[in-house]
């Protein structure tokens, strides 16, 4: 219980029985995760954060609009490659739902 709600509070939790993460609203405004004996640096960044703005509008990964909103898929899109030893999550939250289908 206590990694669900980690991850939870992250933005994301884990699907069962897969390398796939639902998104969700982060509690945090930033979070900085080092794997890899530190090799690999995953940074969430938070926009608009508040208690009343919990509606995910979009998520950047590395600058460029995740289009498998609202599925994250470690294995595609957290892992380090040998060009980069950084992955950025943005999370761009809004007061209202937004349609999936943009």
């Amino acid at each position: 219980m206590l990694a669900w709600y980690i991850f939870t509070s992250m933005g994301f939790y884990p699907l069962a029985s897969s390398s796939t993460y639902l998104i969700d609203s982060s509690v945090f405004d930033r979070i900085t995760i080092r794997r890899n004996n530190g090799q690999c640096i995953l940074t969430i960044i938070v926009h608009n954060n508040s208690i009343e703005i919990i509606y995910v509008e979009r998520v950047l990964l590395n600058g460029k609009i995740l289009s498998i909103f609202p599925f994250i898929d470690h294995i595609n899109h957290l892992q380090c490659s040998t060009e980069s030893s950084t992955v950025q999550l943005e999370f761009f939250l809004s007061s209202a739902p937004s349609s999936i289908d943009n």
